[in-house]
C-alpha cells in the first residue's frame, strides 16, 4: 500500500473510530503505523505537516521548501511539474500525529525539542512557495495582498490576470494603478527579471525594495500618487528606464544615484516634499522632461545648465529666491514654469530663452535681468564673499586659532 494510500486509510479508520465511539466512555485506541505519520522525503516524523494542492500529497513544510527550491516546482513523489506550488497546512494529520504522539509518550522523535508539534502562524493557512518562474511570484504576491485577491481570480490562469501581460512565459508588464494595493512591494518583485513597464500608481504603497534594481530590463516605472517617503539608492542600476514618475509622494529627498539613469527621458518629481535635488541630476543629458513642480526647493542646482535635450521644465510652486544663469544653456526649452516661488528677479538668460520661443511662466511683477544688472549683482555678491573672508582672516588673527 503507497504512503497516500495508507494516509487515506488511517482518515477513514480516524473517522470511523469518531463516529462509533461513546463519547461518555474512554478514549478508543488510534492504531497507526509510524510509516503513516512520517513525511515521504525525510522519513522522520512530521513535524509541521503541508498538503500540496496540486497532488494532495502531504510533507514535512521544511522538507517541501528545500526539495522546490533545488528541483523547482516538482512533486517529489511523480516528478511532475506542478502548475502551482501552494501548500496549506494538514489539519487532519497534525491530530493523528498529536493524538499518536499521545498514545505513545515514551517517544520523542529525532531532532525534537519536545513532543509537541510546530503550531502554524497566522500566515501558514495558506502559503505559496517558489512557485515555477514569473507565475510563481505573482502567485505569492497575490497570496499576501487581499486587493491581488479580489482583482485576479484564483481559478483563472495568471497570464490572464488583470493589468498582468506575458510573452513567453515571462512577465513583461505589470499594470496594477489603482489596484488599493497598501504597504510594501514585496522584494521577490526581483525575480521578474524580463519586466519592461511596471505602473504601480495611485495605490497605498509606502515602500519600495531595494531589490528593484535588479530589474535592468525596466523602461517604464510609475510609481506616483502613493505614500512613499524614500526611493532606494539602487534605482540607480536600471540603466534602461526611460521614465521614472514618483510624483504625489511624499519624498523628502532623492538619491544620488538617480544621475545614473542616463537614459531617462521623462522624470517627474512633482507634488514631494524636495527642499533640493541633487546636483548628479546634471548627468541626465538624455531627459526631455522634468517635473519639480509642487515641492519646497529653495535652490536649483546650476548643473541643471547642462540638460541640453530639456524641452519641458516646471519649477513652479516651490520656494525659490533665485534661479542660476545656467538655465540659459538649455537651449531646446519649449516650456519654462517659474511661477508660484518667491522670486523678485531672474537672470538675463531668460530673455534669450523667450527669444528662442520657449514659453516662460513668471509672477507678475518679477523682472527679468539685463546684462549690466545681472553683472552687478554678481560683483555685489563676490564682495560680500570676499568681506566674509576678509572677517574670518582678521577673526582668526586677532583671537588666535583654537587649538
Amino acid at each position: 500500500m503507497s504512503t497516500s494510500s495508507q494516509m487515506r486509510h488511517v482518515l477513514r479508520t480516524l473517522r470511523t473510530v469518531i463516529l462509533q465511539c461513546d463519547l461518555s466512555g474512554p478514549d478508543a485506541d488510534l492504531v497507526v503505523e509510524p510509516i503513516v505519520l512520517m513525511c515521504p522525503i525525510t522519513r522522520n516524523m512530521f513535524r509541521d505537516p503541508v498538503v500540496l494542492f496540486d497532488s494532495g500529497h502531504t510533507y514535512e513544510r521544511s522538507a517541501i521548501v528545500s526539495h522546490f527550491q533545488c528541483n523547482g516546482a516538482k512533486d517529489p513523489l511523480t516528478g511532475l511539474a506542478l502548475s502551482s506550488a501552494r501548500v496549506t497546512t494538514n489539519w487532519a494529520v497534525r491530530q493523528i500525529v498529536r493524538d499518536w504522539l499521545d498514545k505513545h509518550p515514551d517517544v520523542t522523535p529525532d531532532g525534537w525539542d519536545g513532543r509537541e508539534l510546530l503550531e502554524p502562524s497566522n500566515d501558514d493557512r495558506t502559503r505559496i512557495i517558489d512557485d515555477e518562474g514569473d507565475v510563481g511570484v505573482l502567485r505569492t504576491w497575490r497570496a499576501m495582498c487581499p486587493a491581488l485577491q479580489r482583482r485576479w481570480p484564483e481559478a483563472a490562469r495568471p497570464e490572464h490576470w488583470e493589468g498582468v501581460t506575458m510573452e513567453n512565459s515571462r512577465v513583461v508588464k505589470l499594470e496594477l494603478g489603482e489596484f488599493g494595493l497598501t504597504g510594501a512591494v514585496p522584494a521577490e518583485i526581483w525575480r521578474l527579471g524580463a519586466l519592461r513597464k511596471l505602473n504601480l500608481s495611485r495605490n497605498q504603497l509606502t515602500s519600495v525594495p531595494a531589490e528593484i534594481g535588479q530589474l535592468t530590463s525596466l523602461t517604464e516605472v510609475h510609481l506616483f500618487s502613493n505614500q512613499l517617503t524614500s526611493v532606494p539608492a539602487e534605482i540607480g542600476q536600471l540603466t534602461s528606464l526611460r521614465q521614472l514618475h514618483l510624483g504625489g509622494n511624499q519624498l523628502t529627498s532623492v538619491p544620488a544615484e538617480i544621475g545614473q539613469l542616463t537614459s531617462l527621458e521623462w522624470l517627474s518629481l512633482n507634488g514631494n516634499h524636495l527642499t533640493s535635488v541633487p546636483a548628479e541630476i546634471g548627468q541626465l543629458t538624455s531627459l526631455r522632461l522634468l517635473h519639480l513642480d509642487g515641492n519646497r526647493l529653495t535652490s536649483v542646482p546650476a548643473e541643471i545648465g547642462q540638460l541640453t535635450s530639456l524641452e519641458w521644465l516646471s519649477l513652479n510652486g516651490n520656494h525659490l529666491t533665485s534661479v542660476p544663469s545656467e538655465i540659459g544653456q538649455l537651449t531646446s526649452l519649449i516650456v519654462l514654469y517659474l511661477n508660484g516661488n518667491q522670486l523678485t528677479s531672474v537672470p538675463a538668460a531668460i530673455r534669450d530663452l523667450q527669444g528662442n520661443g520657449c514659453d516662460v511662466k513668471l509672477d507678475t511683477g518679477v523682472i527679468i535681468e539685463d546684462l549690466e544688472a545681472q553683472a552687478e549683482r554678481r560683483r555685489r555678491a563676490n564682495e560680500e564673499i570676499l568681506r566674509a573672508a576678509a572677517e574670518q582672516q582678521f577673526q582668526a588673527r586677532f583671537y588666535g586659532s583654537p587649538h
